[in-house]
C-alpha cells in the first residue's frame, strides 16, 4: 500500500465547524489514564468533513506522566470518554507501549493512511502487519468502535469505570511479558599511528691527518742527493670513518579484537494492577420484615418477635459476611 496522504479530515481549529451547543468545547482538557496519570493535553479534534464525525483527538504529550515528549499524537475518539464533572477526558486502557507505538502528529496535510492504520493497531493490539493489509476504504475504515463518536460523548467514565451505566463495572488486569532486546554498553577500539623516538649509539671513528715534518740538515750533498735535485711532488692522502646508519622494521606485537559471550540470568520485578471487587449486599429485606412482623402482632408480644426475628437476622447477616468474603474477586 502507497503511502497516500488524507484529504477528508480536517483540524476543527481550522475550519469553519465548531462544537455543538450541548457538547462541552474539550480544548486544553487533561488526558487521563484508568489510573488518573495524565496522559497529556488536548489541543485540538480531526474530524470527517463529508461524515460530519470527530476522528481523533490531537494530544500533547508534552505535559504527560506515561510518556513525556514534545510531540502530538491521535487517539481515536471512541477510546475516550468524557468526564463533564472533573472536565477531563478518560483514555482508560491506555498504556506507555501504545503512546510509543503511535506515529507523531505533525499536521492534517502530513498525515497518511498508513499512519491511521499504525494508531489503530497500536491501540485495538492489530500488529504491525496489520498495517499494511488491505486496501484503504475511508467508509469502513472507521466502522469500529474505536471511532465510534457516541462512546466518548454518551458515557462518562472516572478512572476507568463507568458511571452511566451503574450495572456495569469492567474487571481489568495486567499481564506483564518479558522479553529482551539488543543495547550496546561499551566496546574497544584500536587505532594505530606512526610516532617517533630520538635513539642515541655511540661509535668510535678513525681519522687520519698528514702531518708535515721539516726537519733542519747541514751536510754537503751526495751523488744520491744530486740524482733527485729535480722538480718533483710527494703526495699522502687522508682517510677517515664515517658512520653508517641502516634501519630494519621488524613486528614485534600483534593487536586483535574479538569478543566473549557470558549469559547471566537477571529477576525482572514490576507491579501489575488488577481491579478487585467487592459484593455487599444491601440490608433493605431485612428492614422491611422486621417492621412488617411488629406491625401485624396484635397481642403484645411485639417485643419477643422482634427479639426472634433479631435472631434471624443475626444469622442471616453472619451467612451474608461468609458468602461476601467467598465473592471478593
Amino acid at each position: 500500500m502507497a503511502n497516500t496522504r488524507i484529504n477528508h479530515l480536517k483540524e476543527l481549529s481550522n475550519s469553519d465547524y465548531k462544537i455543538a451547543e450541548d457538547q462541552p468545547d474539550i480544548n486544553n482538557w487533561k488526558i487521563v489514564d484508568g489510573t488518573g496519570k495524565r496522559v497529556g493535553k488536548v489541543k485540538d479534534l480531526l474530524f470527517d468533513e463529508p461524515a460530519k464525525r470527530v476522528r481523533y483527538i490531537i494530544t500533547d504529550l508534552k505535559d504527560g506522566e506515561l510518556l513525556k515528549e514534545d510531540r502530538r499524537v491521535l487517539i481515536p475518539i471512541g477510546q475516550a470518554r468524557l468526564n463533564r464533572e472533573n472536565e477531563r477526558v478518560v483514555v482508560a486502557s491506555i498504556t506507555r507501549e501504545h503512546i510509543t507505538a503511535m506515529p507523531p502528529y505533525k499536521d492534517v496535510d502530513s498525515l497518511t493512511q498508513e499512519d491511521e492504520y499504525a494508531i489503530r493497531n497500536s491501540i485495538s493490539g492489530a500488529g504491525a502487519t496489520a498495517a499494511g493489509t488491505g486496501a484503504y476504504n475511508r467508509e469502513t475504515f472507521y466502522e469500529h468502535e474505536d471511532f465510534d463518536e457516541d462512546r466518548f460523548y454518551n458515557e462518562n467514565f472516572e478512572s476507568g469505570r463507568t458511571t452511566g451505566n451503574k450495572n456495569k463495572i469492567d474487571v481489568i488486569e495486567e499481564d506483564v511479558e518479558v522479553g529482551k532486546r539488543e543495547v550496546e554498553t561499551g566496546g574497544a577500539r584500536v587505532t594505530s599511528r606512526i610516532v617517533e623516538r630520538p635513539v642515541e649509539e655511540r661509535v668510535n671513528l678513525r681519522e687520519e691527518h698528514v702531518k708535515v715534518n721539516r726537519n733542519p740538515v747541514d751536510r754537503p750533498a751526495s751523488s744520491a742527493d744530486l740524482d733527485n735535485f729535480e722538480e718533483g711532488t710527494v703526495e699522502m692522502k687522508e682517510k677517515s670513518e664515517v658512520p653508517v646508519v641502516n634501519k630494519e622494521a621488524r613486528v614485534i606485537e600483534e593487536i586483535s579484537l574479538e569478543k566473549e559471550v557470558e549469559n547471566r540470568e537477571e529477576v525482572i520485578k514490576d507491579n501489575v494492577r488488577k481491579t478487585e471487587v467487592d459484593v455487599d449486599k444491601t440490608d433493605a429485606d431485612r428492614k422491611h420484615t422486621r417492621g412488617t412482623t411488629g406491625n401485624i402482632d396484635n397481642k403484645g408480644n411485639r417485643d419477643n418477635l422482634d427479639t426472634r426475628n433479631r435472631g434471624t437476622d443475626d444469622l442471616r447477616d453472619s451467612d451474608r459476611r461468609d458468602r461476601n468474603t467467598d465473592r471478593k474477586i
